[in-house]
């Protein structure tokens, strides 16, 4: 569901309502050695369920001159975040305590859990002839959560971009 409304000629307000499922789900593999692998799978509704995120944005659009600023703000839940890991992490220090190599647990598992994204992103665009430039910056915090990993506190996911900045000319 997207809503656009053009105030005056120069503002406009926006706001946008989603909700995605996500069929395909990718796993990341981590062996022994700490090398990954990515690969794909179809979601059972049972150990990979189907990811689920609902998704919210307000925003506005004022053009001044040849200065446009965009401005959006956002919120997005996740359902059914998968996250396969070993059990037991770690070098296996019982074998040679001097030196310690990959532990030999191979016990994976695969837990589920939900997660947050939220944020705003900041767009300034000038546009003059055949010259354009921008300048944009992001603020977001995305955590997930997980039952049996954390005692289920959120933390920050590996997506998590904090500070984001970029000058396009």
């Amino acid at each position: 569901l997207n809503l656009y409304y053009q105030a005056s000629p120069s503002v406009a307000l926006k706001a946008a309502a989603a909700r995605a499922n996500q069929f395909v789900r990718e796993i990341v593999h981590e062996n022994r050695l700490g090398q990954t692998m990515e690969f794909f799978l179809l979601s059972d509704n049972e150990e990979y369920p189907v990811g689920v995120s609902n998704q919210f944005m307000l925003g506005t659009n004022i053009q001044f001159g040849r200065f446009n600023l965009d401005l959006e703000l956002y919120h997005k839940d996740h359902q059914g975040l998968i996250e396969h890991s070993r059990v037991f992490p770690g070098f296996n220090r019982e074998e040679d305590e001097e030196n310690p190599g990959p532990g030999q647990n191979i016990d994976y598992r695969v837990f589920q859990g939900d997660g947050t994204t939220q944020g705003l992103d900041l767009l300034l665009r000038y546009e003059q002839n055949d010259y354009q430039g921008w300048i944009s910056y992001t603020l977001s915090k995305t955590e997930h959560r997980f039952v049996e990993l954390f005692r289920n506190e959120p933390f920050p996911s590996n997506d998590d971009r904090r500070h984001q900045f970029s000058w396009i000319n």
